[in-house]
């Protein structure tokens, strides 16, 4: 400073002596250090923006691949040291990007799992940068920008299930999967074949129809899921034991060339076969939950559901019901390990 200029040279080397303004500068240096660091990670987290991509459906506790697009927009600075760290695991990193440089992109691929059955947002990122000293983190929330179908898991079924299944082997089975006859249009499904697809009408919608044809004599099947809530403290365990048994089932039935139908009151999924109809059931199976409300149960099932003609498969979470025969239906209720495989 000016001061310091005018100081006589005897109280310069005294002051220096006494260590007093070496103090202040160690001090200051150190107090601009940490200001220079909070400043910095601030700085190379502004306008870096992270977008996800995900299956649209996937199996409950399966893993599956998320890819992240890692966007730096800032027009001339790089962001450096970026870790991505996952809410569903906090203590472990993602993904890490040594460096973005500006208007440029880089690609994390990362894995999740989702541990329940429904519809769910996938658990919130954190991108956080200890640039450049790693004394200061910053850290930014990204919020759930995605939702992801989470489908009941599906086990292989014993081999001889299908054709011990209460009323499923008097049933006429078809010779060819499909028949010739015009039955409906309907909404395209991913896994339906392309070849059904119904253009004209599809143009005058502006959606994606097929049609649907009268099946050749082929054998229906209706899986009746019980979902009134019974008692025991078990029991969520249980009902979700007895979703992947059904889906599991509906699953292997649709392979084998059923026509297969769900009723799980209040849901119900008309009868239909192929990979869209699996889609639609596991959609179904999805979304279904146990309610203690009236209507509920083996009860809920619509009269037109009873007098199909077709054979009936009741799978059911209560133990006081396994091996009993429900009238109504004409079907034996059955224990979920009967139908997976151990």
């Amino acid at each position: 400073s000016a001061a310091a200029l005018n100081t006589p040279p005897s109280r310069l080397l005294a002051a220096f002596n006494t260590g007093t303004n070496l103090l202040y500068l160690v001090g200051g240096g150190l107090f601009s250090f940490i200001v220079l660091s909070v400043w910095l990670s601030r700085w190379t987290l502004r306008r870096v923006t992270v977008s996800r991509e995900a299956p649209a459906a996937v199996h409950r506790a399966e893993p599956f691949p998320v890819t992240l697009r890692i966007e730096n927009r800032k027009i001339a600075m790089p962001a450096f040291s970026l870790r991505i760290e996952s809410e569903a695991q906090p203590d472990a990193s993602a993904g890490y990007v040594v460096r973005i440089p500006a208007r440029s992109a880089a690609i994390v691929r990362m894995v999740e799992s989702m541990p329940r059955r429904g519809v769910h947002s996938l658990p919130a990122l954190d991108v956080a940068s200890a640039f450049p000293f790693g004394l200061v983190e910053a850290r930014r929330r990204l919020g759930n920008d995605l939702d992801v179908v989470v489908y009941p898991r599906v086990y292989p079924v014993r081999p001889t299930v299908l054709d011990q299944l209460s009323g499923v082997g008097d049933v006429r089975r078809s010779v060819t999967a499909e028949g010739d006859e015009f039955h409906s249009l309907r909404e395209y499904v991913r896994g339906d074949n392309p070849r059904h697809i119904a253009w004209r009408p599809s143009a005058h919608r502006r959606e994606l129809l097929v049609r649907e044809m009268e099946a050749d004599s082929s054998r229906k099947v209706t899986i009746v899921l019980d979902t009134f809530r019974h008692a025991g403290d078990d029991f969520e365990e249980r009902f979700e034991q007895s979703v992947e048994a059904a889906a599991s089932l509906a699953v292997a039935l649709v392979r084998a060339r059923y026509i297969v139908a769900l009723a799980a009151p209040p849901l119900y999924v008309p009868d239909g076969e192929s990979a869209g109809q699996a889609r639609r059931l596991l959609e179904a199976f999805a979304r279904v939950e146990c309610s203690d409300a009236p209507g509920y149960g083996l009860g809920g099932v619509p009269p037109t559901v009873r007098s199909q003609g077709c054979a009936h498969v009741i799978v059911s979470a209560d133990p006081a019901l396994w091996g009993r025969r429900d009238a109504a239906l004409g079907a034996r209720v059955l224990d979920p390990k009967e139908i997976v495989r151990a």
